[in-house]
């Protein structure tokens, strides 16, 4: 994922953008993958850092993506192809998967910006408060 936010920076479009790198707790990034680059890094919370970001781009092997799409966040998904998608986020006009460095390019400059007002959890949980599914789970199942 950093060698195509990497490769991005270098575009000349791309100079005075500034990447926020937020790392899983248990997967540190050494500052020598970034030096020279306008990368910082920061462990404020998702909810504090999304005021202060017009994208987000995430790993499909994290779970941070439900929280970033829940803040009404746009999100690009990097998909390495080396490993399973485990996002849990599907793909929709929020949420754009990136397979090569041509698909990111193309959504950071055709991608709306526009933040979501309302939230989207309607649309990513399903929220059923009578539990009848569970219900008929327990039922069949002790």
């Amino acid at each position: 994922m950093l060698h195509l936010l990497k490769k991005l920076l270098s575009k000349k479009q791309f100079y005075n953008h500034e990447i926020i790198i937020k790392p899983h707790p248990s997967t540190p990034i050494s500052e020598k993958y970034i030096l020279g680059l306008n990368f910082k890094f920061s462990e404020k919370n998702l909810d504090i850092l999304s005021s202060n970001v017009d994208l987000a781009i995430a790993s499909s092997l994290t779970t941070a993506s439900i929280d970033i799409n829940y803040l009404g966040l746009p999100i690009l998904i990097i998909l390495n192809g080396a490993t399973l998608n485990m996002t849990p986020v599907i793909e929709n006009e929020r949420s754009i998967y990136i397979k090569t460095f041509e698909d990111l390019l193309s959504a950071v400059n055709y991608f709306s910006y526009t933040r979501v007002t309302k939230s989207l959890s309607d649309t990513i949980f399903f929220l059923d408060p009578s539990l009848d599914k569970w219900i008929k789970f327990i039922k069949n199942n002790l």
